[in-house]
Protein backbone atom coordinates (compact mmCIF):
# COMPACT_ATOMS: atom_id res chain seq x y z
CA UNK A 1 0.00 0.00 0.00
CA UNK A 2 0.53 3.69 -0.70
CA UNK A 3 -0.20 7.04 -0.19
CA UNK A 4 -0.74 9.12 -3.19
CA UNK A 5 -1.15 12.64 -3.76
CA UNK A 6 -4.15 13.69 -6.45
CA UNK A 7 -4.24 17.57 -7.49
CA UNK A 8 -7.61 18.66 -8.27
CA UNK A 9 -8.74 22.27 -9.60
CA UNK A 10 -11.91 23.89 -8.51
CA UNK A 11 -13.54 25.50 -11.98
CA UNK A 12 -15.24 28.28 -9.91
CA UNK A 13 -12.07 29.42 -7.78
CA UNK A 14 -9.46 28.39 -9.78
CA UNK A 15 -7.81 27.28 -7.10
CA UNK A 16 -5.80 23.95 -6.67
CA UNK A 17 -6.29 21.28 -3.96
CA UNK A 18 -4.60 18.48 -2.87
CA UNK A 19 -6.11 14.97 -1.65
CA UNK A 20 -4.58 12.03 -0.49
CA UNK A 21 -5.75 8.20 -0.59
CA UNK A 22 -4.62 4.92 0.19
CA UNK A 23 -3.91 2.91 -2.74
CA UNK A 24 -3.32 -0.93 -3.15
CA UNK A 25 -1.63 -2.97 -5.63
CA UNK A 26 -3.36 -6.25 -6.67
CA UNK A 27 -2.59 -8.90 -9.28
CA UNK A 28 -4.79 -9.81 -11.79
CA UNK A 29 -4.96 -11.87 -14.85
CA UNK A 30 -4.31 -9.08 -16.74
CA UNK A 31 -1.75 -7.64 -15.00
CA UNK A 32 -0.93 -5.44 -12.02
CA UNK A 33 -4.08 -3.23 -11.22
CA UNK A 34 -4.45 -0.53 -8.45
CA UNK A 35 -7.28 0.67 -6.73
CA UNK A 36 -8.10 3.49 -4.04
CA UNK A 37 -8.87 1.95 -0.67
CA UNK A 38 -10.20 5.33 1.18
CA UNK A 39 -10.08 8.75 1.03
CA UNK A 40 -7.23 10.18 3.81
CA UNK A 41 -7.93 14.04 3.11
CA UNK A 42 -5.50 16.69 3.63
CA UNK A 43 -1.94 15.70 4.73
CA UNK A 44 -0.22 18.36 3.36
CA UNK A 45 1.64 18.67 6.87
CA UNK A 46 3.32 15.14 6.73
CA UNK A 47 6.70 15.06 5.43
CA UNK A 48 6.46 12.44 1.90
CA UNK A 49 9.05 9.95 4.09
CA UNK A 50 6.57 10.27 7.15
CA UNK A 51 3.78 9.43 4.63
CA UNK A 52 5.96 5.89 3.53
CA UNK A 53 5.68 5.42 6.82
CA UNK A 54 2.18 5.98 7.48
CA UNK A 55 1.18 4.03 4.85
CA UNK A 56 3.98 0.89 5.46
CA UNK A 57 2.15 0.97 9.41
CA UNK A 58 -1.70 1.11 8.18
CA UNK A 59 -1.20 -2.21 6.10
CA UNK A 60 0.50 -3.92 9.04
CA UNK A 61 -2.14 -3.24 11.05
CA UNK A 62 -5.19 -4.20 8.20
CA UNK A 63 -2.76 -7.50 8.34
CA UNK A 64 -3.10 -7.98 11.54
CA UNK A 65 0.04 -7.31 13.38
CA UNK A 66 -0.72 -4.31 16.13
CA UNK A 67 2.75 -4.81 17.59
CA UNK A 68 5.51 -2.75 14.88
CA UNK A 69 9.00 -4.17 14.36
CA UNK A 70 10.39 -0.27 14.58
CA UNK A 71 7.97 1.39 16.05
CA UNK A 72 6.83 4.72 14.49
CA UNK A 73 6.39 8.23 16.69
CA UNK A 74 3.46 8.62 18.31
CA UNK A 75 1.65 10.59 15.58
CA UNK A 76 2.28 8.20 12.80
CA UNK A 77 0.79 5.80 15.31
CA UNK A 78 -2.25 7.44 16.45
CA UNK A 79 -3.28 7.88 12.69
CA UNK A 80 -2.50 4.71 11.20
CA UNK A 81 -4.96 3.01 13.97
CA UNK A 82 -7.59 5.86 12.51
CA UNK A 83 -7.00 5.36 9.20
CA UNK A 84 -7.03 1.50 9.65
CA UNK A 85 -10.16 1.05 11.15
CA UNK A 86 -11.83 3.09 8.14
CA UNK A 87 -9.96 1.02 5.78
CA UNK A 88 -11.44 -2.09 7.15
CA UNK A 89 -15.08 -0.68 6.98
CA UNK A 90 -14.84 0.72 3.54
CA UNK A 91 -13.11 -2.52 2.40
CA UNK A 92 -15.75 -4.90 4.12
CA UNK A 93 -18.55 -2.51 2.47
CA UNK A 94 -16.49 -2.70 -0.95
CA UNK A 95 -16.51 -6.55 -0.90
CA UNK A 96 -20.26 -6.71 0.10
CA UNK A 97 -21.06 -4.89 -2.93
CA UNK A 98 -19.25 -6.81 -5.49
CA UNK A 99 -21.48 -9.06 -7.80
CA UNK A 100 -21.21 -12.68 -7.20
CA UNK A 101 -19.96 -14.28 -10.32
CA UNK A 102 -21.11 -18.32 -10.81
CA UNK A 103 -17.24 -19.09 -10.44
CA UNK A 104 -17.42 -17.60 -6.80
CA UNK A 105 -20.41 -19.33 -5.97
CA UNK A 106 -20.24 -21.36 -3.17
CA UNK A 107 -22.80 -23.07 -0.91
CA UNK A 108 -24.04 -21.08 2.82
CA UNK A 109 -22.24 -22.62 5.81
CA UNK A 110 -23.55 -21.99 9.06
CA UNK A 111 -21.52 -21.56 12.41
CA UNK A 112 -22.90 -20.98 16.01
CA UNK A 113 -21.90 -17.97 17.40
CA UNK A 114 -21.81 -17.42 21.40
CA UNK A 115 -23.02 -13.87 21.30
CA UNK A 116 -21.75 -12.84 25.01
CA UNK A 117 -18.71 -13.48 23.23
CA UNK A 118 -18.88 -10.70 21.34
CA UNK A 119 -16.46 -7.92 21.48
CA UNK A 120 -16.24 -3.65 20.67
CA UNK A 121 -13.42 -1.52 20.08
CA UNK A 122 -13.51 2.10 20.71
CA UNK A 123 -17.45 2.23 20.84
CA UNK A 124 -18.53 6.10 21.04
CA UNK A 125 -21.92 7.73 21.40
CA UNK A 126 -22.87 9.46 18.81
CA UNK A 127 -26.93 10.28 19.09
CA UNK A 128 -27.01 12.70 21.62
CA UNK A 129 -24.21 14.70 19.67
CA UNK A 130 -26.70 14.45 16.61
CA UNK A 131 -29.76 16.10 18.44
CA UNK A 132 -27.35 18.46 19.54
CA UNK A 133 -25.64 19.32 16.33
CA UNK A 134 -28.72 19.57 14.89
CA UNK A 135 -29.85 22.03 17.57
CA UNK A 136 -26.77 24.08 16.74
CA UNK A 137 -27.45 24.27 13.43
CA UNK A 138 -31.04 25.56 14.02
CA UNK A 139 -30.26 28.10 15.85
CA UNK A 140 -28.09 29.36 13.24
CA UNK A 141 -25.06 29.35 15.65
CA UNK A 142 -22.07 28.99 13.76
CA UNK A 143 -23.41 32.10 11.77
CA UNK A 144 -23.34 33.82 14.48
CA UNK A 145 -20.10 32.91 15.28
CA UNK A 146 -19.12 34.00 12.34
CA UNK A 147 -20.63 37.61 12.09
CA UNK A 148 -18.48 38.38 15.47
CA UNK A 149 -15.37 37.21 13.60
CA UNK A 150 -15.01 33.34 14.52
CA UNK A 151 -13.01 31.58 11.93
CA UNK A 152 -14.22 28.46 10.65
CA UNK A 153 -11.78 26.53 12.58
CA UNK A 154 -12.98 28.27 15.92
CA UNK A 155 -16.45 27.56 15.27
CA UNK A 156 -15.32 23.93 15.04
CA UNK A 157 -14.12 23.78 17.86
CA UNK A 158 -16.74 25.97 19.54
CA UNK A 159 -19.58 23.58 18.56
CA UNK A 160 -17.29 20.70 20.53
CA UNK A 161 -17.20 23.31 23.48
CA UNK A 162 -21.28 23.74 23.69
CA UNK A 163 -22.23 20.65 22.39
CA UNK A 164 -20.09 18.62 24.97
CA UNK A 165 -20.77 21.21 27.92
CA UNK A 166 -24.58 19.72 27.09
CA UNK A 167 -23.88 16.28 27.09
CA UNK A 168 -20.79 15.85 29.55
CA UNK A 169 -20.10 18.82 31.72
CA UNK A 170 -16.27 19.10 32.83
CA UNK A 171 -13.61 21.54 32.15
CA UNK A 172 -12.15 22.24 28.73
CA UNK A 173 -9.37 19.38 29.20
CA UNK A 174 -12.05 17.24 30.49
CA UNK A 175 -14.39 18.03 27.20
CA UNK A 176 -11.28 17.16 25.12
CA UNK A 177 -10.65 13.89 26.48
CA UNK A 178 -14.18 13.45 26.43
CA UNK A 179 -14.47 14.18 23.04
CA UNK A 180 -11.16 12.27 21.88
CA UNK A 181 -12.26 8.52 24.08
CA UNK A 182 -15.88 8.86 23.84
CA UNK A 183 -17.74 10.89 21.53
CA UNK A 184 -18.49 10.38 18.30
CA UNK A 185 -18.58 13.94 17.28
CA UNK A 186 -15.98 14.33 15.54
CA UNK A 187 -16.73 11.83 13.46
CA UNK A 188 -19.70 12.79 12.62
CA UNK A 189 -18.72 16.65 11.64
CA UNK A 190 -15.52 15.07 9.76
CA UNK A 191 -13.10 17.11 11.78
CA UNK A 192 -10.10 15.42 11.91
CA UNK A 193 -9.16 16.06 15.89
CA UNK A 194 -5.79 15.09 15.41
CA UNK A 195 -5.24 18.29 14.20
CA UNK A 196 -7.04 20.08 17.40
CA UNK A 197 -5.07 20.98 20.47
CA UNK A 198 -5.96 21.71 24.02
CA UNK A 199 -4.65 24.48 23.74
CA UNK A 200 -6.95 25.94 20.77
CA UNK A 201 -10.20 25.02 22.89
CA UNK A 202 -8.67 27.42 25.93
CA UNK A 203 -8.28 30.05 23.54
CA UNK A 204 -11.60 29.20 21.51
CA UNK A 205 -13.20 29.23 25.32
CA UNK A 206 -12.06 32.18 26.38
CA UNK A 207 -13.43 33.85 23.33
CA UNK A 208 -16.76 32.64 23.81
CA UNK A 209 -16.79 34.06 27.09
CA UNK A 210 -15.79 37.69 25.62
CA UNK A 211 -18.67 37.23 23.44
CA UNK A 212 -20.73 35.90 25.93
CA UNK A 213 -23.34 38.69 25.89
CA UNK A 214 -24.15 39.64 22.22
CA UNK A 215 -24.12 35.71 21.90
CA UNK A 216 -26.70 35.42 24.78
CA UNK A 217 -28.48 38.24 22.93
CA UNK A 218 -28.60 37.47 19.53
CA UNK A 219 -29.63 33.93 20.68
CA UNK A 220 -32.85 35.53 22.66
CA UNK A 221 -33.54 36.96 19.19
CA UNK A 222 -33.46 34.41 17.43
CA UNK A 223 -35.86 32.06 19.72
CA UNK A 224 -37.73 34.77 20.16
CA UNK A 225 -38.57 34.97 16.27
CA UNK A 226 -38.42 30.94 16.12
CA UNK A 227 -40.74 30.57 18.40
CA UNK A 228 -43.12 33.50 18.49
CA UNK A 229 -43.42 34.73 22.03
CA UNK A 230 -43.79 38.24 23.62
CA UNK A 231 -41.38 39.80 26.02
CA UNK A 232 -42.99 40.06 29.73
CA UNK A 233 -41.82 41.36 32.99
CA UNK A 234 -43.18 39.36 35.80
CA UNK A 235 -43.16 40.91 39.63
CA UNK A 236 -43.43 39.31 42.70
CA UNK A 237 -44.20 40.80 46.00
CA UNK A 238 -41.85 38.69 48.82
CA UNK A 239 -42.25 41.51 51.73
CA UNK A 240 -45.32 38.87 53.67
CA UNK A 241 -43.01 35.86 52.68
CA UNK A 242 -42.00 34.28 55.97
CA UNK A 243 -40.14 31.09 57.07
CA UNK A 244 -41.68 28.80 60.24
CA UNK A 245 -39.05 26.34 62.01
CA UNK A 246 -38.88 24.64 65.17
CA UNK A 247 -36.85 25.47 67.81
CA UNK A 248 -34.97 22.29 67.46
CA UNK A 249 -34.41 22.72 63.85
CA UNK A 250 -32.84 26.32 64.56
CA UNK A 251 -29.96 24.54 66.44
CA UNK A 252 -28.97 23.10 63.36
CA UNK A 253 -29.59 25.86 61.08
CA UNK A 254 -26.03 28.29 60.92
CA UNK A 255 -28.64 30.68 59.45
CA UNK A 256 -32.22 31.57 60.49
CA UNK A 257 -33.14 35.16 59.20
CA UNK A 258 -32.79 34.10 55.02
CA UNK A 259 -36.23 35.60 54.73
CA UNK A 260 -38.04 39.11 55.85
CA UNK A 261 -39.09 37.25 59.23
CA UNK A 262 -38.60 34.02 61.17
CA UNK A 263 -41.32 32.73 63.22
CA UNK A 264 -40.28 30.23 66.32
CA UNK A 265 -43.37 27.31 66.50
CA UNK A 266 -43.59 26.43 69.51
CA UNK A 267 -42.92 23.29 70.77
Amino acid sequence: MFIRSYITNNKKTGKKYTAYKLVESYRTPKGPRQRIIMDMGDLSHIPPMQLKELANRIEQLLDGYEEPVFKPDEETEELAHTYAKKAKLNMITASSKQPESKENSYEPEYEQVDVSSIEVSEPRSIGGEYICNESFKELGIGDMLKSLGFTESEIDISRALIIGRMLNPGSELNTYEWLKEKSGLFELLGINYHRKSLRQFYRVSEKLFKYSEEIEKKLFEYEQQLFNFENKILLYDLTNTHLKVSRKITKRLSVVNQSRSVQIAPL
